[in-house]
């Protein structure tokens, strides 16, 4: 009797332990900035925006900062007409981290570039600039802060 009852509490521990393992998830808080327009610059108008993450796609600690530039009305820009920088900071304003600058290097209709910083206390919002090709060289426009995320 009692080699019955042990292995049905095994059973039903262990049952317990697959259903909490398979339920468990990386939990990723976004927070998303307004998108703000500009153009026309040569042509093209365009639209960004600055995120900012608890966690990224990429890592599963820190925080980061997310700038996104995209044509405005949809559609693509020609290679080398878009560019960004994505900036974090935290919340007394000073410049935690910043991306490279990156642009297009084909016809694209988006691009995203990220800002990680492996902080893993207080307050943050992304800050980006986005750069748009004016036929002789770049145009370069602010994204809006991103909202504060706690972490």
């Amino acid at each position: 009797m009692k080699w019955k009852n042990l292995k049905m509490a095994f059973g039903s521990f262990f049952f317990a332990l697959l259903l909490t393992i398979g339920t468990i998830t990386v939990y990723a808080a976004v927070v998303e900035g307004s998108w703000g327009e500009y153009g026309p610059v040569n042509g093209y108008y365009y639209q960004n925006k600055a995120n900012c993450y608890s966690r990224s796609p990429y890592s599963t600690s820190g925080v980061f900062a997310s700038s996104v530039v995209a044509p405005q009305y949809g559609g693509t820009c020609p290679a080398g007409y878009e560019g960004l920088m994505a900036r974090l900071y935290n919340n007394s304003g000073y410049l935690i981290n910043s991306s490279s600058w990156y642009f297009n290097s084909s016809e694209a209709s988006s691009m995203e570039g990220i800002a990680p910083s492996y902080y893993t206390g207080g307050n943050y919002y992304s800050h980006g600039i986005t750069a748009a090709y004016n036929g002789n060289g770049y145009n370069y426009y602010y994204t809006f802060k991103s909202p504060v995320i706690s972490y």
